[in-house]
C-alpha cells in the first residue's frame, strides 16, 4: 500500500470520528458566510441568504436588475411604477448574527458598501436617505417610512427595538425630537433619529460628500469591542482604498445597548416619504472578528487530535489547492472586475462575450482588421447589422483596473474628430473594448498608394491640409480640455485607426467623406 493511500485512509478515518464527535449543525443553503460570520453580497446567494423587504404590498421595490445592482427605493424616473411613495426598501442577511462572544460582550466587526443616491429635485426636497442598522428587528417597523428611514415607527409608543446606524441623510426633519442639520447630512444614531454628536454636515454643495450630487459613495464603518469606538469613513470615489482620517467617531458600548436582547440583524435600508429617489446599492461586505477561546490549556487529547488533523489536512489540500485556488481566484477577478468596469461605464454599453463572439464569428481570421503588441481588432456585425470594431486585449494584459481606467476615460470623450467608445465587455477572463466602425480603412494605403483598394484615391494638398487640421482639433481637445487623457488617446480626422491596428493609442487617419467637408 502506497503513501498516498495510508493517507486517503487516515484522512477519512479521521473524518468520520470527526463527523461522529461532532453535534449537527442547523442545515443552511448560504454560501455567504463563513464560520465567524461574515458574508459578502452576491447576486447568487440574494434568495438563501438575504431578505429583501418592503412596507408596501404588492411593491416592485426593492427589486435586484440583471446587473446584480439592488435598486431599495423607487426611480422616480420610473414613470411605469406608481405605487405609494411612502415605502421602505431594506436587505438585511437572512438570519441572526452571532455578533457575542463567550461573555455575551458585542464583536468587533466592520462593513464596507457602496451605493448611490440619485436625486431629480431641489435641495431638501427629495427624501429620506439611506443608513447601514445593526438591530434588535428583523424586518422593518410598520410607519417607519419617510424621515423614520426604516429603524423606527412613527409612534413613540410602538418602539421596542435598540439598534446602532450610520445615516446618509437627505431631508432636514425639524421636529424636536430629530432636529436635523441639514438635508445632507452623514451621523450615527443610537436607537434614536437625533444623531450623536458629531455629526457631519455636508449641506455646501462643494463638499465631496453633497448628498444631491448623485455621487456613487463608498462607506466603511467599523466598531471596536475593546475601545467601543464606532467610526465612519466616506469617499465619492470607488477607486480609492479607505481613507486616512474617518468622517466621524463616536464612543458607545454596543454590549450595553444590546445586553437584553438575544438576536441581532445587521442591514441596508433606505425610505422614502412624500418625495422619492432611487437609492441603489452595488455591494456590501460585513466582516465579524473572529472569535477567540479564554485563555487556558485545552485537554492533552484535543491537542494532539488539533496536531494530527492540521498535518493530515494540510498535506491532503496539497492535492487540490492549485485547482480550488485557480477557480476561485478566476472567479473573484471576474466579478469585483465588473464591478469596478460598471461604476465607471454608465455611459456605454456592457456587451455580452457571447454577443460578440457570435458578430466576429468566433474571432475568425477572415474578420481581423488590426492587430498590434496589446490587442487585436476584429469586425463585427450585431443581428441588427450593425457594424462594430472590437478590440480583443491579449492574455495577460486585461487587468481589471486598467480597462477600468480606459473605459473610464474614453467613455466621457466627446470630440466630432475622436473616435467614441461603444461598450464594454469583461467575461471569462478576457476584456474587449467596442468602438464605431470604420469603414473606409487606414489613411496609410492612401498615403502609400494601395492601388489595390477599390475606393482608394489620390489625397491632393487639399484634403491633406483639411486632414492635418482635424487631427491638430482633436490633439488641442485632448491636451487642454480632456481631462487624464493622453494627447496620443483616440484621434480621428475625420476618423483614425491604429498604425498598430489595435485600436490602441497611436492613430493613423483615414479619408473622410466624399467631399472631404470634415
Amino acid at each position: 500500500m502506497s503513501i498516498y493511500d495510508i493517507l486517503i485512509s487516515f484522512l477519512g478515518l479521521l473524518f468520520l470520528v470527526t463527523v461522529a464527535a461532532t453535534p449537527s449543525p442547523r442545515a443552511s443553503n448560504c454560501s455567504a458566510a463563513n464560520a465567524s460570520m461574515s458574508f459578502t453580497l452576491k447576486p447568487l446567494d440574494l434568495q438563501n441568504c438575504f431578505s429583501l423587504q418592503s412596507l408596501v404590498t404588492p411593491s416592485k421595490y426593492p427589486y435586484v436588475t440583471a446587473d446584480g445592482e439592488i435598486f431599495l427605493t423607487r426611480d422616480p424616473a420610473d414613470s411605469a411604477q406608481q405605487t405609494n411613495r411612502y415605502n421602505v426598501g431594506r436587505i438585511s442577511y437572512i438570519g441572526p448574527l452571532e455578533l457575542r462572544d463567550q461573555n455575551g460582550l458585542v464583536r468587533s466587526f466592520s462593513t464596507f458598501f457602496v451605493f448611490n443616491i440619485t436625486t431629480f429635485t431641489k435641495y431638501n426636497e427629495s427624501g429620506d436617505g439611506i443608513a447601514f442598522v445593526v438591530t434588535t428587528d428583523r424586518a422593518p417597523p410598520e410607519n417607519s417610512t419617510g424621515r423614520f428611514l426604516g429603524l423606527m415607527p412613527e409612534k413613540a409608543s410602538d418602539r421596542h427595538e435598540q439598534f446602532m446606524a450610520v445615516e446618509f441623510d437627505t431631508f432636514q426633519n425639524l421636529q424636536p425630537e430629530i432636529l436635523d442639520p441639514s438635508a445632507s447630512h452623514i451621523g450615527i444614531d443610537i436607537s434614536s433619529l437625533s444623531s450623536v454628536k458629531p455629526y457631519l454636515n455636508t449641506a455646501d454643495p462643494s463638499h465631496p460628500l453633497y448628498l444631491y450630487n448623485n455621487y456613487t459613495i463608498s462607506a466603511w464603518i467599523s466598531y471596536n469591542s475593546s475601545t467601543h469606538l464606532i467610526q465612519v469613513w466616506a469617499t465619492n470615489s470607488t477607486y480609492l482604498q479607505r481613507p486616512r482620517d474617518p468622517i466621524l467617531n463616536v464612543s458607545r458600548d454596543l454590549s450595553q445597548l444590546f445586553e437584553n436582547f438575544s438576536d441581532i440583524y445587521v442591514g441596508i435600508t433606505a425610505a422614502s416619504g412624500n418625495n422619492s429617489q432611487a437609492t441603489i446599492l452595488y455591494s456590501w461586505t460585513f466582516t465579524v472578528e473572529e472569535h477567540h477561546s479564554p485563555p487556558g490549556l485545552p485537554p492533552l487529547w484535543s491537542i494532539v487530535l488539533a496536531a494530527i488533523s492540521a498535518i493530515v489536512l494540510f498535506i491532503a489540500a496539497i492535492f487540490a489547492v492549485r485547482m480550488i485556488v485557480r477557480i476561485r481566484r478566476r472567479a473573484l477577478i471576474e466579478q469585483e472586475s465588473i464591478s469596478a468596469i460598471r461604476v465607471v461605464s454608465r455611459a456605454v454599453q456592457r456587451y455580452r462575450y457571447s454577443e460578440l463572439m457570435r458578430a466576429t464569428r468566433k474571432f475568425s481570421e477572415h474578420r481581423k482588421i488590426g492587430k498590434g503588441g496589446y490587442s487585436i481588432v476584429y469586425k463585427g456585425t450585431l443581428r441588427d447589422g450593425t457594424i462594430l470594431a472590437i478590440k480583443r486585449m491579449r492574455e495577460g494584459l486585461a487587468e481589471a483596473d486598467v480597462i477600468a481606467r480606459e473605459v473610464q476615460i474614453i467613455s466621457r470623450i466627446k470630440h466630432r474628430n475622436l473616435l467614441e467608445l461603444e461598450g464594454w465587455c469583461y467575461e471569462r477572463g478576457e476584456a474587449l473594448l467596442v468602438y464605431q466602425y470604420m469603414e473606409r480603412g487606414s489613411l496609410d494605403r492612401y498615403l502609400h498608394g494601395d492601388k489595390s483598394a477599390t475606393d482608394s484615391q489620390e489625397l491632393h494638398g487639399e484634403i491633406r491640409y483639411k486632414i492635418i487640421t482635424g487631427v491638430a482639433a482633436a490633439l488641442e481637445y485632448l491636451s487642454f480640455w480632456a481631462d487624464g487623457v493622453r494627447p496620443a488617446q483616440r484621434c480621428k480626422s475625420c476618423q483614425c485607426s491604429s498604425d498598430r491596428h489595435d485600436g490602441g493609442q497611436v492613430r493613423r487617419l483615414r479619408p473622410c467623406s466624399t467631399d472631404h467637408s470634415r
